[in-house]
Order: structure tokens, then C-alpha cells, then sequence
């Protein structure tokens, strides 16, 4: 039986290597996701190991918040208290906070602008700096400044140059004296950093007398562990000591965090891919054996069992799955090299370092290969079992009505359940639950596609039959033969295209709500920003208000608190920005009760989602609880709009609390009578003094500037399923393929009685036209349905109309459809090129 497995893989060569290529994409994406994190852990782990080799213990202050740049500061005394710790060597402050943007001789900025940079002092003790000389001097003067030797390269700075950094403070020249590395890296994992004395470092950052963290070397002979307890006994619970280790550990912890999420973003469409490679396995051993009918009874007829012909199909799956698992941790690599590239392109570059491959990720890329091609064909090898030795003088085997009513059955109880775990999750916003009842309908619809193969077919193919005769009544004919060879595959078409509808209802839904709450909430007439982590310096708003026609200027920030052990943004504004009986309000929140203009530095805002959710109501403390320690706030207004956040504080509020607090958004109110676009104009012209980095825009632009963001993750994600629907394609080309060998007989005759070449060729390509428009449009359908669902959970985030695109989605079922008839056109020409008297003969 192993020989008969091994001649029907190496007989049907073309059939196997398409086989395993439906399922090497999803394998690829596995071990692809599995290396690049395990590299960038462990590249990071040694930049990091390295950079704080020299650091024995380090100091700060201690945050229930989490996140460097939400500690308080630590005052200039601290550090007279550690150096008299005994074991001490030497110690030394630190300023490291986000500073701004490195601009280049064009003033254009330097580095992507969704990547930080971050300002530091340069530290005078060598053995405490983390980063390293690559070419030029330390800076000695206020005016002076190292940068990173990414950012020089990017910006075609030199040693030498005057170079303009905008800062929270404001935007000045330094004279670039030094180029640095941080560890063995070119730069902080895509982050920037403008390097300063350690006085120019504070007046930037507005930390004069305070530090960010104090750096501490041991005497030789003491013990990390023991000079950290004895520092941590003398400063008390405020601030806490780390070693140079914890601190490693926790810094490039801090890294993989941030990539999970990209990791996991990967690996679902990973599941994707493999899951419509797993239908076309399926479909494809079905296919085989039902064509193998009475081969399988010979063999029965000659003495084998059961378990043998099992074993014989297993035997063929589990080659393929090898080849496949094997074709897919090579391509994995690749990939991991691509997505380390793609990394780089937008703004997390890599340091140097050999990719990682674990054993984890061998092991897995094996296991998920061979599952899924084994387990798909565990069902066709159950069947191909059972067939009886009498089968032998059958040409084929059907479904029985019984099976049929089992699939109608089974197919009913999982969509029912999908629909009812679908709907509960877009009532309570479960996006856990949504997934899984997703996962249920998208079984179920597989499962009952084909009952509804024939009245779908008949409708799609009526056009078919009137424009294509013979061709087209045939094609329609083959593709209702066999519902479930048909409904299968049309499964992985369905699979993928569901999940781009869905992306696409989501993002026009977005869309469409975005610019109607910028219709209904925004007051402002210009938005001045940078579009990225850089933030205004502190001199932009007060630049502004002086403009002529300016009314007012409206600074927005925001930070981050608790509430117990949740973690909330938090967003900050003048109440008289928020007031609507103000003629110079900014935006309209919707108030619900309270007031907004009430807000000082006890007084929150909250929205009316929360409020209900919490049972608050005007008047009430909040516990909340910042960087700079607990600070109970009254509610003083309940607002509807969530557009800008569900808690909203004073500036004032937001001063007090946050040690970095600076303006990210500037809303510019025009006088009445003036032209808003003339206004605009100055604005960008004094810009570009103070703020290269930022732009005024108005309603119009700033919603396009959101919209294309929605654009370019929809980009991502169209992108990451086409891949899938590559695989159903492939599934298309196979299914085509076999159908031709198994209707080679029935060919020879209609070549017999008159049909020509060019007839047969379009009656393939018609029928591949037809089964791929029926899985596009089963897909639109079930991913509309899902899209709603989607938008319904999210409603809470700000999406507050649902927008069907039907454009989009009548285009993609034509290229669906068009991406069909292409897998098609080499069956269509096999079947075309049949010999007619062997074609006859065969059986």
C-alpha cells in the first residue's frame, strides 16, 4: 500500500506540488512570524545587554501608571543621597524623555514620523553611557549635540553642520559634533535620539535640577543584588532600584510587547491561509477519491482492508504535508527577511544580527503542515474505506441522501450557534465573541453552500446559457454535478473574500463616520499638528494666538492614568474650548449634563458609555491615580461623543500631573469675516520657523489625512488575504484539472459529435467563471453580514454609521471572477488538446 501511495504521488506530480503550495503559504506565514520575533527578542536582548553592561544599579521613580515617560522626575538631591551609599563607585543623573524632530539642511524631518526621538543627556562617566562614539567628540557646550547614526545617514548629515531640533521647548540650532551608536545599534529600534550636555539636556526638556533616572557603578567586589538593596533601603518606597540586568530584561521586554500584537496580526492570517489550504486539501482528496472508485474496490477485491486503503491515502497526505511543511519553513525564512525590510521601511529598523530559528518554530511549521494536510484527508480515506468490492463495475460514487441531511443537519446547528455567538458579541462588544462566532458561520455556511449550489448556479449561469449556448449550458451542467465537489471549492474563495468584505465595510464605515463627526463635533476651523509622536513645542500655541485673524487657539494633549488596575487615555483641553455657547469653542462633545467649562484641576469629563457602565453621575470622585501619585477627580460634565476620548481633563489638570506636558494638536478658531485660507497661509509660513515638523489643515484635509491612514491598514490587510485567496485560486486550477481527467471519456465524445477545441475551452473556463463567482458572492454576502457586526462592536470606539461599499464589492467579485477563468485557461487547454479515439476509450 506504501508503493501504491508513492506511485499515485509521483503519476499525479503536478497535482502534488499544488497540493502542498496550498498550504506552504500558511505554513510560510507561521514560521515567517515565529523567526522575525524570535530574532528581533533576541537582537535586542544583546543591544540591550550591552548597552547597560556598565550600569550596575539604575534609580526611578516609582509608577502604578507603567511607562518611562510617565514617571515623575527625580530631584537633583536623590543623587546626593546615593553616592554616599556605601559600594557606590560612581553615579550619575540622567535626562531621557521624548524630545521632538531632527530636521535635515531642507527642513525637512529626519526618520519616520510615527517614531519617536527621544532627548538624553550625555553622560561624562564612560562605563554609564549607553551609547557609544562612532565618529566625532561628546558634546561640551549647551549648543552642542550627538545624534544617532541612523538618523545622520538618513538626514546626509555631517560632523560639523548646524542642525535644527525641535524640542517640546521649542525649535534651536546645535552644532552637530558626534555620531553615536546605541550598544551595537544604528539607532533605539527605529527611535531617534538627540544627545545633549546634561545641562542643555534639562533646559530642553524643562527638567532643570531633575533627572529622568541615576545611573550607578559599584566598587569592584560588591555585588549588584546588594548594592540595589542597600540603595533601596535608603530612598524608601517612592522611587525603586533595578540592576543593569532587571533593567535589560525589562527594556527589551518592553519591545517584544509592542511586537505582539504585530505577531498576532500575522498569525491570524497565518490560520487564514492554512484554513483554506486545509478545504482545498480536503476537496482535492475527495476529488481523487471518488475518481479512484474502482481502483479502491479492486484492491478490496484483491484482499486489502480498510485500514490498508486508509493508510494508503494517509501515507500519500503525509508526503505532501512534509513537502509542504519543509516548502514552507524555507519560505518562512524569506519571509521573516522580507518583514525585517518592511520593519525598516517604516520606521523599526533592526540592529545587525543572524535570524533566529528555534526549534519551536521547526516544530511547529512540521505539526501545522501535517495536520492540516492529514486531518483534510482523514474524511476521503474513511470513505475510500468503505467502498464495497462491488463497486468495482461503478464509474463513480455519489453522495448518499443521508450524508446529505447529516451536512444540512450539522451545517444548521453551527450557523445558528455563529449567527447567535455573532450577534451577542456585536451587543456587547465582545471582540472575542464576534471571532469565534464568525469562525462558527463561516464552518456552517461551508457546510449548507451545497444546498444552495443549484438555484446559485442556475441564476449566475443564466447569462452563461444565453450568451455562450452549448458552452454555456454544459459549464453550468458540470458545475451542479457535483454540489459539494463545487461548494468546496468555492469554499476558500468564500473564505477570503468574506474577510476583505468585511475589511472594506469596516473601513468605509470608518470613514463615513470620521467625517461626520468632524462635520457635527468640530468647531475649529484649522488643525495644526505633525501628524506623529513629535508633538508642538511649547512656543507653537502662543505663536499662534498672534497670527491676525486668529480667535482663539485650543491646545489638545493627552497622557494615560488608572482606574483600579485598568489603564485609561486620557485627553486634556480648556473647558471653554468645549463649551458650545462659546462663540470660540473647539469642539462639541455633545454634553449630556454637567458642565465642560467646569473643568480645573479637580474635574474630569467623562462619556456617557462610561458613565452608565459605572454607574457614575455629576458630582462623583474618580480614584484615579498618575505617574506623579493618586489624584481623585469630581466629575463635573458627562458628554455623548467619544470621538476624542472617554475622559477628558483641563490643561491645568493635565500640567499638574504630567511631568512631559506638551501640546499635540493646536485647534485654530478664524475670526469671523476672515479668510480661513489666507489665515493658513501665515500659519504654515510661521511654521516653518518655529515647527517644520507641523501642518495646519483644515476640516477637509485633516479628514483625508485619517482617511488614507484607514487606507494604507486596508492596503495591509487586502494584501495579507490575497495571499489566501491565492490558495482557493490554486484550489480552482487543481479542481479543473482533475475534472478534466475524470470527464475525459465524456470530452471524447462531444469532440466525436462535433464540438470544437475552442467550445471545449470555453465551457472549462465557464465553468471555472461560474464556481468562482459563487464563492465571490457567498463571501461578500457573509463578509457584509460580518463587517456589520464588526462596526456594531465598535461602536464604542467612534463608528457610528455603517457604510456598505458596493462599488468596491461588485469589483471585487469581477476580479474574483477574472482571477478564476485565469486558473482555468491550462485545464481548459488539456481538455481541449485530448486525442479524440483515446479519450473515447477511456474508462
Amino acid at each position: 500500500m506504501t508503493l501504491i501511495a508513492w506511485r499515485s504521488i509521483v503519476c499525479h506530480k503536478l497535482r502534488s506540488i499544488l497540493l502542498a503550495l496550498c498550504v506552504v503559504i500558511g505554513v510560510a506565514f507561521v514560521a515567517g512570524t515565529f523567526v522575525l520575533t524570535d530574532t528581533i527578542k533576541n537582537v535586542f536582548t544583546q543591544v540591550f545587554d550591552q548597552a547597560y553592561n556598565g550600569v550596575d544599579v539604575s534609580v526611578r521613580t516609582r509608577s502604578d501608571v507603567g511607562g518611562a515617560w510617565a514617571r515623575a522626575p527625580i530631584p537633583a538631591d536623590v543623587l546626593t543621597e546615593i553616592r554616599a551609599v556605601p559600594g557606590v563607585r560612581v553615579a550619575e543623573g540622567d535626562v531621557f524623555t521624548l524630545g521632538g524632530r531632527i530636521f535635515d539642511a531642507a527642513n525637512n524631518p529626519v526618520g519616520n514620523q510615527f517614531a519617536p526621538t527621544f532627548l538624553a543627556s550625555w553622560p561624562t562617566e564612560s562605563a554609564l553611557n549607553s551609547f557609544t562614539l562612532a565618529s566625532g567628540t561628546a558634546p561640551q557646550a549647551n549648543d552642542e549635540v550627538v545624534i544617532d547614526l541612523e538618523a545622520v545617514t538618513a538626514g546626509n548629515l555631517a560632523i560639523g553642520d548646524l542642525v535644527r531640533i525641535q524640542t517640546t521647548r521649542g525649535t534651536n540650532d546645535f552644532r552637530l559634533v558626534g555620531v553615536a551608536k546605541f550598544g551595537t545599534a544604528n539607532n533605539l529600534g527605529g527611535a531617534s535620539a538627540v544627545l545633549l550636555t546634561m545641562a542643555g539636556a534639562q533646559i530642553e526638556a524643562g527638567r532643570v535640577g531633575l533627572f529622568d533616572d541615576i545611573a550607578i557603578s559599584a566598587v569592584d567586589g560588591v555585588d549588584p543584588d546588594t548594592l540595589q538593596d542597600r540603595i533601596q533601603a535608603v530612598l524608601g518606597p517612592k522611587f525603586e532600584a533595578l540592576t543593569g540586568t532587571e533593567l535589560s530584561t525589562e527594556t527589551s521586554g518592553t519591545i517584544n510587547d509592542q511586537m505582539a500584537f504585530f505577531s498576532t496580526f500575522l498569525l491570524v492570517f497565518a490560520a487564514i491561509s492554512l484554513l483554506v489550504g486545509a478545504s482545498i486539501v480536503y476537496n482535492t482528496f475527495a476529488i481523487v477519491v471518488a475518481q479512484r472508485t474502482k481502483e479502491m474496490a479492486l484492491l478490496r477485491a484483491l484482499g486489502a482492508d480498510g485500514r490498508q486503503v486508509i493508510g494508503s491515502i494517509l501515507i500519500e497526505s503525509v508526503v505532501i504535508g512534509l513537502l509542504a511543511s519543509a516548502l514552507g519553513l524555507l519560505g518562512g525564512i524569506g519571509l521573516a527577511i522580507g518583514l525585517k525590510s518592511l520593519l525598516g521601511l517604516i520606521g523599526f529598523s533592526l540592529p545587525a544580527g543572524s535570524l533566529v530559528i528555534l526549534p519551536r518554530t521547526i516544530i511547529v511549521s512540521v505539526i501545522g503542515g501535517m495536520s492540516v494536510t492529514v486531518i483534510s484527508a482523514i474524511a476521503p480515506a474513511l470513505r475510500a474505506a468503505r467502498v464495497p468490492p462491488l463497486a468495482a463495475v461503478r464509474s463513480v460514487t455519489m453522495i448518499s441522501p443521508q450524508r446529505r441531511r447529516s451536512f444540512l443537519a450539522v451545517g444548521a446547528v453551527v450557523g445558528v450557534i455563529g449567527v447567535a455567538m455573532t450577534i451577542s458579541g456585536a451587543r456587547s462588544t465582545s471582540l472575542v465573541r464576534l471571532g469565534l462566532g464568525a469562525f462558527c458561520t463561516l464552518c456552517a455556511m461551508s457546510l449548507l453552500a451545497p444546498s444552495i449550489v443549484a438555484p446559485f448556479v442556475h441564476v449566475l449561469a443564466a447569462p452563461v446559457r444565453r450568451l455562450r449556448g452549448l458552452s454555456g449550458q454544459l459549464a453550468e451542467e458540470n458545475a451542479t454535478r457535483s454540489a459539494h465537489r463545487t461548494a468546496n471549492t468555492a469554499a476558500g474563495l468564500m473564505i477570503g473574500t468574506a474577510v476583505i468584505a468585511a475589511a472594506l465595510l469596516l473601513a468605509s464605515s470608518v470613514t463615513t463616520s470620521t467625517t461626520k463627526i468632524l462635520d457635527r463635533g468640530m468647531r475649529a476651523d484649522l488643525i495644526v499638528g505633525t501628524g506623529g509622536l513629535a508633538g508642538l513645542g511649547s512656543d507653537v500655541t502662543a505663536s499662534l494666538r498672534a497670527v491676525d485673524g486668529v480667535a482663539n487657539v485650543a491646545p489638545f494633549r493627552h497622557g494615560v492614568f488608572k482606574i483600579g488596575d485598568a489603564t485609561k487615555q486620557l485627553s486634556a483641553m480648556e473647558g471653554a474650548a468645549l463649551d458650545v455657547t462659546d462663540p470660540n469653542a473647539a469642539l462639541d462633545l455633545d454634553l449630556v449634563s454637567g458642565s465642560l467649562r467646569a473643568l480645573d484641576t479637580d474635574g474630569i469629563a467623562v462619556s456617557e458609555k462610561i458613565a452608565k457602565s459605572k454607574g457614575w453621575k455629576v458630582g462623583d470622585t474618580i480614584p484615579a491615580v498618575f505617574a506623579t501619585g493618586p489624584h481623585p477627580l469630581a466629575i463635573r460634565g458627562i458628554f455623548r461623543s467619544n470621538a476624542f476620548g472617554d475622559y477628558v481633563v483641563s490643561i491645568a489638570t493635565h500640567e499638574l500631573l504630567y511631568p512631559d506636558s506638551f501640546d499635540m494638536i493646536a485647534f485654530v478658531q478664524v475670526v469671523d469675516g476672515t479668510s480661513i485660507s489666507e489665515v493658513k497661509s501665515t500659519i504654515t509660513t510661521r511654521l516653518a520657523t518655529i515647527a517644520p515638523a507641523a501642518k495646519a489643515q483644515d476640516r477637509v484635509e485633516y479628514a483625508g489625512v485619517i482617511q488614507a491612514q484607514i487606507t494604507q491598514l486596508l492596503n495591509l490587510i487586502t494584501a495579507l488575504v490575497l495571499l489566501a485567496i491565492i490558495i482557493a485560486l490554486l484550489g480552482v486550477l487543481i479542481t479543473m484539472l482533475l475534472s478534466v481527467f475524470e470527464r475525459t471519456h465524456e470530452l471524447g465524445l462531444l469532440r466525436a459529435i462535433g464540438m470544437d477545441r475552442r467550445d471545449v475551452r470555453s465551457m472549462v473556463r465557464w465553468e471555472a467563471a461560474i464556481i468562482s463567482t459563487f464563492g465571490a458572492v457567498l463571501g461578500v454576502a457573509l463578509g457584509v453580514g460580518l463587517g456589520y457586526a464588526l462596526t456594531r462592536t465598535l461602536r464604542d470606539q467612534g463608528i457610528s454609521t455603517v457604510e456598505i461599499p458596493f462599488r468596491s464589492l461588485v469589483f471585487m467579485i469581477l476580479l474574483i471572477t477574472v482571477a478564476g477563468v485565469g486558473a482555468s485557461l491550462y485545464p481548459a487547454r488539456r481538455a481541449s488538446r485530448l486525442n479524440v479515439l483515446t479519450a473515447i476509450a477511456a474508462q
